[in-house]
């Protein structure tokens, strides 16, 4: 189950319970406040093109759909909900029974989600990316697409991911298509993670280096676990039925 695994790698009851709260920290819309992380970049919360070392040249067409064709607006938080249905992720609820979408192309999705103004769907991006680890082929395009805290929330998101990986096998194997590769480390050189780090360790460096580059005072690693212990809860029937 999602607790058990969540619980087996050490993050403990705090996300086995599936609060995403820690001690002195408040939840707020899918992200956890906190007083335990001071940010060091207040400044603005810029993240630069420096942070992006394996990025790739990416057009300024607009959001496109499956078929290619160019979209008029972005997605709404629902559409965007409904897609990560679609793709497996179901621990969000829309505000309308069934929101109309057209599916996205992994880059323009991974750049929706990261610039959606719902907390929550910005942070189902971990899960996304545990899930779907196809979606790690469009991460570098997406983070050198976006600027800000969008691009930070896809680089950390996407280190996040990495770091839980390796405790979540159990699970995601049952979530996961047969032939799925692992997630690549891509960003470890551009956040400064500690080489050879646990993973435990190495998911603290990451949310970190969120709270300074994102300049919010947020205890990031709460929002990742959140999410995913959440995501996981959402799959338990699937991954019992395939068991």
């Amino acid at each position: 189950r999602g607790a058990t695994y969540l619980r087996a790698w050490g993050m403990g009851r705090t996300v086995g319970e599936g609060t995403g709260r820690r001690k002195r920290g408040r939840e707020t819309n899918g992200e956890t406040m906190s007083n335990e992380v001071r940010s060091t970049n207040r400044g603005g919360g810029a993240v630069g093109d420096r942070w992006v070392g394996h990025g790739e040249a990416v057009g300024s067409e607009g959001i496109a759909d499956l078929a290619g064709n160019t979209m008029a607006t972005e997605p709404t938080p629902d559409q965007l909900i409904a897609e990560l249905h679609r793709l497996g992720v179901r621990h969000l609820a829309t505000t309308t029974p069934s929101p109309t979408y057209v599916p996205l192309t992994p880059l323009h999705l991974l750049t929706s989600l990261a610039n959606c103004p719902d907390a929550r769907v910005r942070s189902a991006l971990v899960p996304l990316f545990l899930w779907r680890p196809d979606f790690a082929a469009s991460v570098r395009n997406a983070a050198a697409a976006t600027t800000g805290q969008a691009r930070a929330m896809l680089m950390c998101g996407y280190s996040a991911a990495v770091a839980m990986e390796h405790g979540l096998a159990g699970a995601l194997g049952q979530l996961r298509s047969a032939n799925a590769l692992p997630l690549h480390d891509f960003f470890d050189q551009d956040l400064g993670v500690t080489a050879n780090a646990s993973p435990v360790d190495r998911l603290q460096e990451v949310a970190r280096r969120h709270a300074q580059l994102s300049g919010r005072d947020i205890n990031w690693k709460g929002t990742y676990e959140h999410a995913v212990a959440s995501a996981l809860r959402a799959a338990e029937p699937a991954v019992e039925w395939s068991r």
